[in-house]
């Protein structure tokens, strides 16, 4: 009798395990499926429609766009994941803190957030490594020369030349992990060395993140102001907007009936010029090389009488209200961020907070991630999604990248890839800047805690360092534009009037010779 007790106690528990694993990738499954559909969504909608629908005449193009776009779709959805990563974790974890017992919640447990980052990471690096670089040298490809042009030739150009660039980015990776780390020393041609080699690559490309991160979350603090001035008028203070659009409206139908008028080259250069000397408005405003072009200072009207049409058909409730509020949100939320991380630095110096290594088991609804409870960790997952916007906004600040910023149906293909990578290495570098700058306590999970530099102090404490510095220098020179600006302006009048006197002999009192 113990022992039929005992085989149905194995069969139970059997049979508990593969309910449990059936339930996790059905969730894992509908996790990834939304993703997909959301991310397919962003990437049609900005792909460009030539690229979208080929030529009937052209089937293998189709068919190349037709995977790149795909392999596209996969890569934005695993960046849309990883970035969402530590958001779902605290939350679950606050959700099992509050509510232990609940039957309905029971299918939440660490095998299933711990299996969450495991598969993140995997896709994660099969994108960065495999398929973003595979889909840009199959976008890229002609096929081999003395073959049938079509799909099969591309493809098989594409993937000698992946391979190629796989040999040559491990052996650099090999290369500079001998440079690290002297006891790496053992070679050994089998597959185990590139599988070993795979997670400090992805080490290696987590730093960069890190380092981008570093560059675009304070550059897009500073800039998250003017997109709010984008999408909601602020308050103009002494300004009289009616008065100034029907100056700037008298002053553009003005300047089209002088366009119109003129009768010939000469006369018409005079036309402008007597226009130019009686717009005093705008002459303020204006550099000196539009001025002197009739077609710059009609554009440059036109654009002004569009802001000015704008600010006065804004609603005052958006204009005195709405904007001062969200301008003090971000503010605070900034202010709040660089006070953390420098709360950070100092527990760190001081050795009050260990170095954010996965040090322990991992369980959830134990303890919360925050000291203030509940509201600590929800204000944790707002600033983690801070962080996020303002890494992307900086991200499309930057000069080098700026070009390929997405245009709504108007990005082709190979704009769509890049972005897909720059996304993906900032989404997954994210969740490690987040623990290195002690936004939230919450470990990293599965290979995301084992990546070997965050055992380093030196290094940690310089990115806190450097994250701090960045965003006090970026909001002091936002908030300084203007001042800097005027005072420049003043500066290099001063300094003009300077030499004009000069070289005019300076200042003539008395002309008149007495006699």
């Amino acid at each position: 009798m113990d022992g039929e007790g005992t085989e149905d106690d194995d069969i139970g528990d059997l049979s508990q395990q593969f309910h449990n694993t059936v339930r996790e990738n059905i969730i894992y499954l509908i996790f990834f499926l939304t993703l997909a559909v959301c991310s397919w969504a962003v990437t049609g909608g900005f792909l460009k429609r030539k690229d979208r629908s080929q030529d009937d005449e052209d089937d293998s193009e189709s068919v190349v766009y037709g995977i790149c776009f795909w392999i596209c779709v996969f890569s934005l959805s695993i960046a849309t994941g990883a970035a969402l990563l530590l958001p779902m974790s605290v939350i679950a974890n606050e959700v099992l803190l509050l509510y232990p017992k609940t039957y309905y919640i029971q299918w939440l447990n660490d095998l299933l957030i711990q299996g969450l980052w495991n598969l993140i990471f995997l896709f994660a690096n099969t994108s960065l490594f495999i398929l973003l670089p595979f889909a840009y040298f199959f976008i890229e490809s002609e096929g081999f020369s003395g073959h049938k042009k079509g799909v099969s030739s591309k493809f098989k150009e594409a993937v000698v030349v992946l391979i190629l660039a796989a040999f040559t980015v491990w052996g650099m990776a090999y290369i500079l992990a001998l440079v690290l780390s002297p006891e790496r020393s053992t070679f050994s041609l089998d597959f185990g060395i590139f599988v070993n080699q795979l997670p400090f690559m992805y080490s290696c490309i987590s730093f960069l993140g890190v380092l981008l991160l570093l560059v675009c979350t304070p550059t897009g603090s500073a800039h998250l102001f003017t997109v709010l001035g984008q999408f909601i008028v602020g308050p103009q203070f002494i300004r009289n907007i009616e008065e100034e659009y029907t100056v700037a409206m008298l002053e553009l139908e003005s300047l089209k009936n002088v366009l119109k008028s003129r009768n010939g080259r000469h006369n018409g250069e005079a036309k402008s010029k007597e226009l130019e000397g009686k717009l005093g408005f705008m002459s303020a405003v204006m550099p000196s090389g539009v001025e002197t072009s009739k077609v710059g200072l009609l554009g440059k009207l036109e654009q002004k009488v569009r802001e000015l049409d704008v600010l006065k058909k804004s609603s005052k409730w958006k204009t005195n209200f709405i904007f001062p509020c969200a301008y003090v949100i971000l503010l605070v939320l900034t202010g709040f961020t660089v006070l953390l991380v420098v709360l950070n630095t100092l527990q760190l110096l001081f050795g009050v907070k260990a170095l954010p290594v996965q040090a322990q088991p991992f369980a959830l609804g134990l303890s919360s991630v925050s000291v203030l409870g509940t509201w600590g960790a929800a204000l944790e997952i707002i600033i983690i999604f801070y962080l996020m916007t303002t890494s992307v906004i900086g991200l499309y600040n930057l000069p080098g990248i700026r070009k390929y910023r997405p245009r709504f149906h108007d990005s082709p293909i190979s704009h769509i890839i890049y972005n897909c990578g720059y996304l993906l290495v900032l989404s997954s570098a994210l969740p490690v800047l987040a623990r290195i700058l002690g936004i939230t306590n919450f470990d990293l999970l599965g290979n995301y805690g084992k990546i070997e530099w965050l055992g380093n102090f030196y290094i940690v404490f310089l990115t806190n360092i450097i994250f701090s510095a960045a965003s006090i220098l970026c909001l002091a020179s936002k908030f300084t534009l203007a001042i800097r600006q005027e005072l420049y302006k003043r500066l290099r009048s001063v300094f003009r009037l300077t030499i004009t006197d000069s070289k005019s002999g300076g200042p003539q009192f008395g002309l008149g010779k007495e006699d």
